[in-house]
């Protein structure tokens, strides 16, 4: 079943284009899960309680029109089928009966005492799951370019403002470290896909890297140990 919520655009979510920062969809859609798992159940305070937590492997989305701030919007989320050990999840964002944004999302279900991911058959949900949204969005990409030969753009330190309940970078903050290196003036985020490998803990330097191929860019941030951090896909459109 799908879960909706409305939403009225926060002006602070939005970017000196006055346009929404891709970290404002991502905070929208996932919100719109968040309460259908906490209305519903299991919420996600219930499953620490029994030593389960979600995990976000990758997500993405595509953006049909920029979307502006105090726009009266909904914001719809809901479980696709799922087998092995990735949980599929799914959302749209409606202006009026109009899509103005969709994405797609694989979460892993993770024991916290033994950090052993947990396989789908293992968590009962209350609510049904609902149709599978399929979106021109690469499943996996691989990045054009070896970290040494990217261009390093910046870097990140994780403070606790960025933390989520499990200590780690919170998900939806990843958008905003990513793209703030880059020039968003006159553009918007058309679509975007990251896939997050390492987590980023409380005080960890992260240097942000990236490179061009054709008119896709691709963005990487890289832990202290070498190890990757997260990767991602952008495409940019003209406002």
């Amino acid at each position: 079943m799908k879960w909706t919520e409305p939403i009225k655009v926060n002006s602070h979510d939005t970017d000196y284009n006055g346009v929404l920062r891709a970290s404002g969809v991502l905070k929208y859609m996932q919100e719109a899960a968040n309460m259908q798992l906490h209305e519903l159940g299991p919420s996600n305070d219930e499953l620490m309680e029994q030593g389960q937590t979600f995990f976000l492997s990758r997500i993405g989305f595509l953006t049909y029109e920029p979307i502006a701030a105090y726009e009266e919007l909904r914001a719809q989320s809901w479980a696709g089928k799922s087998r092995g050990f990735s949980f599929n999840r799914f959302y749209r964002i409606y202006r009026g009966d109009i899509v103005v944004a969709e994405g797609v999302s694989v979460w892993a279900l993770l024991d916290m005492n033994t950090h052993h991911p947990l396989r789908v058959d293992s968590y009962h949900a209350n609510f049904e799951i609902d149709e599978t949204l399929a979106l021109d969005l690469p499943a996996h990409f691989r990045m054009p370019k070896p970290t040494e030969e990217m261009e390093r753009v910046g870097s990140y330190t994780v403070l606790y403002d960025d933390l989520d309940k499990n200590m780690h970078m919170n998900n939806t903050r990843y958008p905003d470290m990513l793209l703030s290196t880059q020039d968003m003036r006159g553009k918007y985020a058309q679509s975007l896909v990251i896939n997050y490998v390492n987590e980023a803990p409380l005080g960890e330097v992260l240097s942000i890297y990236s490179c061009c191929d054709g008119d896709t860019l691709y963005l990487k941030s890289v832990r202290r140990d070498g190890k990757t951090n997260a990767e991602a896909q952008l495409k940019l459109k003209d406002l």
